[in-house]
C-alpha cells in the first residue's frame, strides 16, 4: 500500500504503539510514535534531533544546554523552554508537524509495509502532538505529480568554491551549495540543513541540473582561465579557512581587499614574504585593507605550515587549486629554479625546516596578488614571474593609503 493509504489505515486506539512505515525500494524505513489519535514522535534517515530543530528555530545553544541539564527526557526539556518564555505551544505544535512531514515526505511516492505494534511504556506526554488526520492532510496537499527521480541519501555532492551560487546566504540553494563545498551526502544535508524534504530535494535537484552541484565521485577537471586584468571583477569564492568560518570573497566588497595566492602552507618562498605581511598588517587595517590569502593545502596542513606564523588575517585552503585555475596562475619551471629564488628560500628552510621540502603538488606554482577595491574590481593584478616575484610590499602601502 502507499504511504498514505497506511496512515488512513492508523487505528485510532488508545494506548502508546508504535507504526512502523517500510518502502523496501529504497530501503528507507519511518517510525512513528502514536498515542491515542495522535502522533508523538517521529524517526527516520532524515529527522534531525530536536537539538538541532530548536537551533534552527533560532534557539540560543547555551539556552538548549540549560534545558537538558534542567529535565531528565525531551518533554521536560521543551516544557522547561516553554516556562522560560522562549517559545510557545504554538510553535512547538509548528515545528512537530514539520518533523512529521519531513520524516515521511520521502516514502510518499513508494509502496509501504505497514507493521503497528505496542510500545513499551507510557508515552511522552509533554512533547508536542500532531493529530494523524491533520498529519495525513498535511501530506496529501504535498503530494509529488507523478513518480520522481530517486535520489540516494548515502549519494555525497561535491562543488566548486569558485563557482559560487549566485543567491544570498541562507537560501535553499546557498545552503545546499555550502553543504556540497563540504561533500556531505544527501542524508547529512537532511539532517542537518533548516530545509523540508521537498525543499531539499528539489533544491538538490535544480543545482545537480544547473552544474552547480555534481555526484562527489564524479571528476571535474579544471581548466585554467586567462589571466585577469586591471579594471574586471574579481572572480567570487568560498573557501574555508584556518580559522572561523569559510569565506566569501564578495563578503568582503565595500573595502579594500589585498588577495594572494601561495603555494604551498610550508613553501620557503611565501612564508618569509608572509612575514613581512604580517608586519605591515596595522597600517593596512588602519587604511580599511583587508588581507586574504589562499593556499594550495587542506586546512589541517594550513597548521603546521603558515599557521605557525599566526596571521591576523584570512587564510584560505584550496587543494584542489580551483581558485588558482579560475584566477588565471600558472605553473613554471624556470620560475621555480630561478636564481633570484634563492635568498628568499634560505629564509624558508630557516623558517620551515624540512617541512618546507613538502610539495602539496605546488612545486612548480607561480604565485600572484591582486588590489581590488571596494566594489570588487580588480585595480592591479601582479602574477609572478619567478617564485619570489611577490608584488613590492612599497606598492601595496601606496595603494592602500591613495
Amino acid at each position: 500500500m502507499h504511504t498514505l493509504t497506511a496512515l488512513h489505515q492508523v487505528p485510532l486506539t488508545t494506548g502508546p504503539r508504535t507504526l512502523s512505515l517500510h518502502a523496501p525500494e529504497v530501503a528507507f524505513t519511518a517510525a512513528v510514535a502514536l498515542s491515542g489519535g495522535d502522533v508523538c514522535g517521529v524517526q527516520s534517515p532524515v529527522t534531525p534531533s530536536w537539538h538541532t530543530t530548536l537551533r534552527q528555530h533560532g534557539v540560543h545553544p547555551a539556552t538548549l544546554v540549560d534545558a537538558q541539564d534542567q529535565a531528565r527526557h525531551l518533554g521536560q526539556a521543551l516544557a522547561y523552554l516553554q516556562r522560560r518564555g522562549v517559545i510557545t505551544a504554538e510553535e512547538l505544535a509548528h515545528l512537530a508537524q514539520e518533523r512529521l512531514l519531513h520524516a515521511l515526505l520521502p516514502l510518499l511516492p513508494y509502496r509501504v509495509e505497514m507493521t503497528i505494534r505496542p510500545s513499551a511504556g507510557a508515552p511522552l506526554e509533554q512533547t508536542p502532538r500532531v493529530p494523524v488526520l491533520e498529519g495525513v492532510k498535511a501530506l496529501a496537499a504535498l503530494q509529488p505529480a507523478g513518480r520522481p527521480v530517486h535520489l540516494s541519501l548515502q549519494q555525497a555532492y561535491a562543488a566548486s568554491p569558485a563557482q559560487v551560487v549566485l543567491e544570498d546566504d541562507g537560501t535553499p540553494a546557498a545552503l545546499v551549495y555550502r553543504a556540497a563545498l563540504q561533500g556531505m551526502t544527501l542524508q547529512e544535508m537532511a539532517r542537518r540543513l533548516p530545509l523540508r524534504w521537498d525543499e531539499l530535494r528539489r533544491t538538490v535537484l535544480t543545482l545537480t541540473a544547473a552544474g552547480d552541484i555534481w555526484p562527489a565521485e564524479q571528476t571535474r577537471p579544471g581548466r585554467v582561465q586567462p589571466q585577469l586584468q586591471a579594471g574586471e571583477l574579481a572572480p567570487d569564492f568560498i573557501l574555508p579557512a584556518l580559522v572561523g568560518p569559510p569565506v566569501r570573497l564578495s563578503s568582503l566588497r565595500g573595502g579594500r581587499v589585498w588577495l594572494s595566492f601561495n603555494r604551498q602552507s610550508t613553501c620557503a618562498i611565501c612564508n618569509p614574504h608572509h612575514a613581512a605581511v604580517i608586519a605591515v598588517q596595522p597600517g593596512l587595517r588602519a587604511a580599511g585593507v583587508q588581507t586574504v590569502s589562499i593556499w594550495g593545502s587542506s586546512v589541517a596542513d594550513l597548521a603546521g605550515g603558515i599557521g605557525r606564523q599566526h596571521p591576523p588575517y584570512a587564510v584560505l585552503a584550496d587543494p584542489g587549486d580551483v581558485t588558482y585555475d579560475r584566477y588565471g596562475l600558472h605553473r613554471s619551471l624556470s620560475g621555480t629554479l630561478d636564481p633570484r629564488n634563492v635568498a628568499t628560500m634560505v629564509k624558508g628552510f630557516r623558517m620551515m625546516g624540512a617541512k618546507a621540502l613538502k610539495s602539496d603538488g605546488e612545486l612548480l606554482r607561480m604565485p600572484a596578488e591582486f588590489l581590488i577595491e571596494p566594489d570588487g574590481r580588480v585595480s592591479r593584478a601582479h602574477y609572478a614571474a619567478f617564485g619570489a616575484d611577490f608584488l613590492p610590499l612599497e606598492d601595496v602601502l601606496a595603494w592602500a593609503q591613495s
